[in-house]
């Protein structure tokens, strides 16, 4: 099956979805689990935190994708590090990917 250019995400739509879930996420579900189990209500500084590491990720992400338009994550990490290197690190995503999804 072919998809056409017009049902395609973009990256830009992409990052929004992305964030949007990430921000629900972290607005409606993580601060109340974290301040039961850390007994503190200072936990709102490390959901600020955390979030903000997200979001600073996916604008890599995007630079990434933008810099080596066409290729996957596993191609241009091999571009940037190196053939040995860059396999270890996309085996240790795949691993990282597959362990979260678990659970």
């Amino acid at each position: 099956m072919v998809i056409s250019q017009q049902d395609k995400i973009t990256v830009s739509q992409t990052v929004i979805i992305v964030t949007n879930f990430l921000l629900g996420t972290g607005i409606l579900i993580l601060p109340r689990t974290s301040v039961e189990a850390v007994k503190t209500p200072d936990v709102w500084l490390s959901v600020i935190f955390g979030g903000l590491v997200a979001i600073m990720a996916g604008f890599i992400m995007v630079e990434l994708s933008r810099e080596y338009p066409g290729k996957t994550f596993y191609q241009y990490s091999r571009d940037i590090i190196g053939k040995w290197m860059g396999g270890v690190i996309s085996l240790l995503f795949i691993c990282y990917f597959l362990a979260t999804s678990g659970f």
